[in-house]
């Protein structure tokens, strides 16, 4: 009886109804890759790894790294000048000169040189384009045509400015390709490099009169946006030189940049400290009171000149001559011998 037990139990369990296994059929396939967890997670892996990639690539930024590009504007070498005027031949040396000073401190510019045809001669054109001016024709603006006053109702001071209104048709220079342009008068000299002052967001800045008798800014030394249409709707009544007419036109929303980029001389006895200030930033000062930059003075009239007060200062004009004269004064002198000769005083 012991031994059929076994026997009877397995039976049993084995003779016991089998429940029926689902058909494989009745349970719809589950594939992992068809979950949306499972489809954002690499999409998500990858999107962090291209910005691990790129940021790696990327150098580091710092406080004293130059941010000039990510300023609101970026005008290109081939769509910014430096620009002068030259309206007489007397001033072709200093222009050269000038450039010079531009090309020694690597501003990244083109050299544009308006010009008044009728009386300028071929021998200074050659001078200038020798130093690296393009020059421009321009014509020639009285103050009659752009502001309605008559020649007449100018003193003799006022008479001799005339001419200058010129340097209006700086404004027009967007019909050659230039978006942004730095006005500097004959008479300064570059220092320092001022690549700055082509992405400034005004259409109009320059630095603030430093002499008792006038208010206002300076137009020896201006930044600009080129713009025809203010150029050709110019006619606001001046009542002295350029200066004064600029001045009533942009005075109101004129940027006013720091004495560094347009320093009179003149300051170095007007205002000592700004002066002995500023001296190591210094980047285009301004020969108005140490007389006639046209001329490059011996170190003996150096001496002479305002009592001997500018002496080191206009030592820098000659300065600036001389290393000019070095490198290309062979191509100066021989501007005489493919031109008319011209005194330039």
């Amino acid at each position: 009886m012991s031994t059929l037990m076994p026997l009877i139990s397995l039976h049993r369990i084995s003779s016991s109804p089998k429940r029926p296994w689902p058909a494989q059929a009745d349970t719809p396939t589950r594939w992992p890759w068809r979950s949306p967890a499972v489809l954002v997670f690499p999409l998500a892996v990858l999107i962090f790894m291209f910005g691990v990639i790129e940021r790696l690539a990327r150098p580091y930024s710092h406080h004293l790294d130059n941010y000039q590009s990510i300023l609101h504007d970026s005008h290109s070498p081939e769509r910014r000048a430096i620009v002068s005027v030259l309206y007489s031949d007397s001033y072709a040396i200093a222009a050269a000169v000038l450039a010079h000073s531009v090309h020694r401190a690597n501003v990244s510019a083109r050299l544009v040189l308006p010009f008044l045809p009728d009386r300028i001669s071929p021998h200074a054109l050659c001078i200038v384009r020798t130093a690296g001016w393009e020059p421009l024709p321009a014509p020639y603006i009285s103050p009659q045509t752009t502001t309605g006053m008559h020649p007449r109702d100018y003193d003799q001071h006022q008479h001799q400015h005339q001419h200058q209104f010129t340097k209006l048709s700086v404004w027009a220079l967007d019909n050659v390709g230039i978006d942004a342009a730095v006005y500097l008068d004959a008479d300064t000299l570059v220092l320092r490099p001022f690549d700055e002052l082509f992405h400034t967001p005004w259409a109009f800045a320059a630095v603030p009169e430093a002499h008792r008798a006038h208010t206002g800014f300076s137009a020896g030394v201006f930044a600009l946006r080129t713009s025809s249409a203010v150029f050709q709707t110019a006619q606001v009544p001046a009542h002295d030189a350029e200066q004064a007419f600029l001045n009533t036109v942009f005075g109101a929303g004129a940027a006013h940049l720091p004495y560094a980029y347009n320093t009179d001389i003149a300051l170095k006895h007007r205002a000592p400290a700004l002066w002995a200030a500023m001296r190591a930033e210094m980047r285009i000062p301004f020969a108005d009171d140490a007389g006639d930059p046209g001329v490059i003075y011996t170190e003996e009239e150096l001496l002479r000149i305002a009592r001997g007060r500018y002496r080191e200062e206009v030592g820098w004009w000659r300065a600036a001559y001389v290393e000019m004269m070095r490198n290309i004064g062979r191509q100066v002198t021989a501007c005489a011998t493919h031109y008319p000769r011209t005194v330039l005083v």
